[in-house]
């Protein structure tokens, strides 16, 4: 994870704009901001953006605030006036969560294409026409095969032999991949 400083809005629906293009992990809002506060602005990022970590900046220790901020999915929400220290603390707890959160995905795709090659193991292997239930589990891992033929391509790249680094291999992986991707297109 490498840290940016993103930018500052000088109202919600500044913020909301620079939301589009940015796409920050992390947001501090304020919740009283011109045009639109920083709950109403919770609700939008929320909506549109929902991994993003939303930390409220305010001098209200109302629990009302809080409670409100605590429904629309705030992660923290910081009193002013607060310390070095206590930002440092909050950063590193946040960091910390979004290393944890990319570890689960990374594991999630890792998952998910070894269920996929499965699938596409069974398929292929399969009945013909395929049963509903093996279409079900397809579509549910992202494969929907919603056509009356079918044109497969099974590719095994051996790299060992080949005396490729690994920066070439991800190139001609990637290189392939895309090549296979452009025939799919014309031809699918």
């Amino acid at each position: 994870i490498h840290s940016c400083f993103a930018g500052i809005a000088k109202n919600g629906v500044e913020a909301l704009d620079k939301m589009k293009t940015i796409q920050s992990d992390i947001v501090f809002l304020d919740i009283n901001m011109p045009r639109m506060d920083g709950l109403r602005l919770t609700e939008h990022l929320k909506l549109m953006y929902p991994d993003t970590i939303i930390v409220l900046v305010t001098g209200y220790s109302e629990f009302e605030y809080a409670r409100r901020a605590i429904q629309l999915g705030v992660e923290e929400y910081l009193l002013k006036p607060f310390s070095a220290e206590e930002l440092t603390a909050l950063l590193f707890k946040l960091k910390t969560k979004i290393l944890h959160r990319l570890e689960h995905e990374q594991k999630e795709k890792s998952h998910l294409a070894v269920v996929r090659s499965e699938l596409w193991k069974q398929f292929l292997e399969g009945e013909d026409p395929p049963s509903e239930d093996t279409l079900h589990h397809l579509e549910e891992t992202g494969i929907v095969l919603d056509g009356h033929t079918f044109w497969v391509a099974i590719l095994e790249l051996s790299l060992d032999n080949l005396g490729f680094d690994e920066g070439d291999a991800e190139l001609l992986i990637y290189i392939v991949s895309n090549i296979l991707d452009e025939m799919s297109a014309l031809y699918g």
